[in-house]
């Protein structure tokens, strides 16, 4: 017998725990509506900003910035074996990396043969002071001369001070900005990936609390490609009602229009997403229509939204996963979800899971252990490969892709030259 399972109030307490980080940085490309006939659209429904919760974290004291203090992550040697965590291919010989030793992921790399050998510009981060706890970097890397790096402690530990990274000469040197928002600073200090939109704009988001089915975060905004930051959204600010649930993403496509998804676990029947029109400062709660076809979908699964992508300020993508639970095993359906008026309507296709990329204006790929490819932006799959690993995918084009494979305790870096059809192992090491 198929029920639904009552999801925990304390849901935002075991994303947060699981250390999730984005990897998603390349530039978006241009939606064009495609040559079929569409579904009906479905209108949405939107709420303006309004204050929906009472922060439970304390007010925090006044917090100012001091400069790294302590030894740097002393920089591997050539000719070491490294293990990638995060790629970001550029074209096909040039892209960087996060990584390390032993699957540690406290390491910037960059390589210029195609992912053989990497050398080592870890910015001078203060080394942990347990060396079996080393720091875990979330990376945003834009073109060979842009990147930005920010550190948080493996496991929920609380940080005292942080800093953002940021080079613009291919990490020949690094400079940091201090981050003094003291709300940063309460239960523990877990950031995303910072999300920049060119070589000035970008935005951070830092996961700080959790409970009651809250992810309370603090958003910060910067203009001057991470020389300093603005925080734009706090537990002890937020105007617009966002603490609630988990954040599962952060894209913008302008310097005002962007998105926030969100999944509840089922603690709200209906998923939503939060999106902004200001730069960040506030945030519209978009209710969505349960996909075309289904019957009470919200009330027997519960659904949450992954994988946004914003191609223009009025156009974009994300996917829907719903869960439910049949004699102790979950199962799971995929929709995915296209606008093309900011989220005022929806369109929804059935889709195969994963992480969704597009390649171009038409092409797409459904990033689960089945790869599949869609040639009409989303609206039909053809499966092209089962694989026997989840991966963090970086694509330089159709055909040519680099995976960090994970199995378990098992991770490798794989390619692809042929879209996904077959897979060859690199075995990266640091070079000369």
């Amino acid at each position: 017998m198929k029920f639904k399972r009552l999801a925990p109030l304390f849901a935002g307490v075991f994303l947060i725990l699981a250390c999730r980080f984005l990897t998603f940085v390349t530039p978006t490309p241009t939606l064009v509506p495609s040559t079929d006939t569409p579904p009906e659209t479905v209108p949405a429904t939107i709420e303006p900003s309004t204050v929906t919760m009472t922060p439970s974290l304390p007010e925090p004291q006044t917090a100012t910035a001091v400069p790294p203090v302590g030894p740097p992550i002393t920089h591997l040697s050539a000719g070491q074996a490294i293990k990638l965590t995060y790629i970001h291919m550029l074209n096909l010989m040039n892209g960087w990396a996060i990584g390390g030793q032993n699957g540690a992921s406290n390491h910037v790399f960059r390589t210029s043969d195609g992912g053989l050998t990497w050398q080592d510009l870890t910015p001078p981060e203060p080394a942990s002071a347990d060396p079996s706890q080393p720091q875990k970097a979330a990376g945003t890397f834009l073109d060979d001369l842009h990147g930005w790096v920010v550190y948080s402690n493996l496991g929920p530990i609380a940080r005292s001070t942080a800093y953002v990274w940021f080079t613009h000469d291919g990490g020949a040197t690094w400079q940091y900005s201090g981050l003094t928002e003291p709300a940063l600073y309460q239960e523990f200090f877990l950031p995303e990936a910072p999300f920049f939109l060119d070589p000035q704009h970008g935005w951070l988001l830092v996961h700080v609390g959790a409970g009651m089915n809250h992810d309370y975060y603090v958003l910060l905004g910067s203009n001057d490609g991470g020389q300093t930051w603005e925080t734009l959204v706090s537990p002890m600010n937020d105007l617009s009602g966002t603490q609630s649930c988990s954040k599962t993403g952060l894209v913008f496509a302008t310097t005002q229009n962007g998105w926030m998804p969100t999944d509840c676990r089922g603690v709200a029947p209906v998923p939503y997403l939060f999106k902004t029109q200001d730069g960040g400062a506030t945030w519209d709660k978009v209710g969505l229509p349960a996909p075309a076809g289904t019957t009470d979908l919200f009330n027997q699964w519960y659904c949450g939204l992954h994988s946004p992508l914003l191609f223009t300020d009025q156009a974009g993508d994300f996917v829907l996963k719903c869960d439910q639970f049949d004699n102790g095993q979950k199962i799971s359906q995929y929709y995915l979800y296209q606008t093309k008026d900011n989220g005022l309507s929806w369109t929804t296709y059935p889709y195969p899971g994963g992480d969704l990329k597009f390649i171009g204006q038409m092409a797409a790929f459904a990033l689960g252990r089945d790869i599949q490819r869609s040639e009409d932006a989303g609206h039909t799959w053809t499966k092209v490969k089962t694989v026997s690993w989840d991966g963090q995918f970086s694509f330089v084009d159709a055909n040519n892709i680099w995976a960090v494979a994970r199995d378990g305790d098992q991770i490798a870096l794989v390619k692809s030259v042929d879209g996904a059809l077959t897979w060859q192992e690199i075995k990266p090491k640091v070079g000369p």
